[in-house]
């Protein structure tokens, strides 16, 4: 489901469509209003908007992914438990990078900040 934080009036509310494996982990919401959910267990993201969730199909599984973020211009940085992260555009459909995150522990968020620079923060 997704609200407008001030009003607290809901947006829309939309199923995920899942199997016994799937995992929704995270959630972000780009500059439309659509939601980008992660599914740890599958491998994937989940698109919601307008009542209607779709898988977001990518050129490649995203192992693991646990923690998501929009940017301004819709791309999404996604990170993994096994210290990988992805950049990527949903709607075309494609990973532009990917990039081996050097930390000692668990990569455990991804945030946006200073000119769109993107940050991981360890456990």
């Amino acid at each position: 489901s997704s609200h407008k934080l001030h009003s607290c009036r809901r947006l829309f509310l939309s199923p995920l469509p899942s199997e016994n494996v799937d995992a929704a982990n995270d959630v972000a919401v780009d500059h439309c209003d659509n939601a980008f959910m992660t599914n740890s267990n599958g491998n994937f993201i989940w698109d919601a908007m307008d009542d209607t969730t779709r898988k977001v199909l990518l050129n490649e599984d995203l192992v693991g992914v646990d923690d998501i973020i929009v940017r301004k211009d819709s791309m999404a940085a996604a990170i993994s438990l096994m210290k990988m992260l992805w950049l990527m555009k949903s709607d075309e459909g494609a990973v532009y990078d990917k990039v081996e995150v050097n930390v000692r522990q668990f990569p455990m968020s991804v945030v946006i900040k200073d000119k769109d620079r993107v940050y991981v923060s360890e456990w």
